[in-house]
């Protein structure tokens, strides 16, 4: 049985050293192991999971859409039936609420030609995982907000004005959006400041974790994230990403000590850079949209595309 397998100590060596998060379930979905990485990615100790079924809301992979694996497409069932590896790309939620982009392979494991288990190989796959290692070797504090880990509003305007000066001179061109917290204020009333700030540092995570590298995040004010998105054709593809992020933001969980989760939404403002903006009028203007989204219900995005 796979029990046998991890009482090599060789074996379980090797796991635990893996650049992959490993877990390893039998026929039944119980998690018999889970290796450090693994905790890593997903925040949640290898004790909270072994013993308890994969399926059972200890461990939550969601599509792209926010519909649950287990629920829809569980990548167990996919493999058991076809007797195959099968990979997919899903979004795990992490243990503090926001959502990390993993690969996963799912392989079965057979004795004596008979279904014993699962092992599932998962990585995580945030663009900006490199990038935020670098920024934190750097040390580079004047530019970072202490509580979100973005940037701070006096980065955000010297590199939307470098960027500004770029497009006049044919460089890429680039949009804005600005996003703002719905009802935020009733999260600190309600639960108190410091679980408002839990709630920003669960959104700054989603957007980090969904965003590339060079894109830029950034903490404008409050509860205000203004993001810089650098493309070739912005026209087409600024509100198909401010759409994903909102989606993904108002799928992310905080779970409370009490027992109770809290959930947001976020109204945005999409706008593309003109080539005779100044830093002012494009975050005024992107600012304006994101009242507009306030005053059309909320949980939506306004662009002037």
């Amino acid at each position: 049985m796979i029990s046998l397998l991890l009482q090599a100590q060789n074996i379980q060596e090797i796991f635990t050293h893996c650049y992959e998060g490993i877990m390893i379930v039998d026929r039944n979905k119980t998690v018999i192991y889970w290796n450090p990485e693994a905790e890593r990615v997903s925040g949640v100790p290898a004790g909270e999971l072994i013993g308890k079924c994969c399926c059972d809301n200890s461990l939550v992979h969601v599509d792209h859409l926010g519909n649950r694996l287990c629920t829809k497409a569980c990548p167990f069932v996919a493999s058991f039936c076809t007797g195959t590896v099968h990979e997919t790309e899903a979004y795990l939620i992490h243990k503090e609420g926001h959502q990390v982009p993993v690969s996963s392979k799912m392989i079965p494991l057979y004795q004596d030609n008979t279904f014993i288990g699962m092992i599932e190989l998962f990585r995580d796959n945030s663009p900006r995982e490199t990038l935020m290692k670098e920024l934190a070797d750097l040390n580079d504090r004047a530019t970072i907000d202490p509580l979100t880990g973005l940037r701070n509003r006096r980065y955000a305007e010297v590199v939307i004005n470098s960027k500004l000066q770029e497009i006049r001179s044919g460089g890429t061109t680039f949009g804005v959006l600005f996003i703002d917290i719905d009802h935020f204020k009733n999260i600190n009333d309600t639960y108190g400041h410091d679980i408002g700030d839990l709630v920003l540092k669960m959104l700054a995570k989603t957007l980090m974790n969904n965003t590339r590298q060079h894109d830029v995040l950034v903490r404008w004010g409050g509860e205000e994230i203004v993001t810089v998105i650098v493309s070739p054709n912005i026209q087409a593809k600024l509100t198909m990403i401010a759409e994903k992020l909102r989606h993904l933001i108002s799928k992310s969980v905080l779970p409370l000590d009490d027992g109770h989760n809290i959930q947001v939404t976020v109204s945005i403002g999409a706008t593309a850079a003109h080539l005779n903006d100044s830093v002012d009028s494009l975050l005024k203007r992107a600012d304006q949209l994101m009242y507009h989204a306030k005053n059309s219900g909320r949980n939506c995005v306004r662009t002037d595309l």
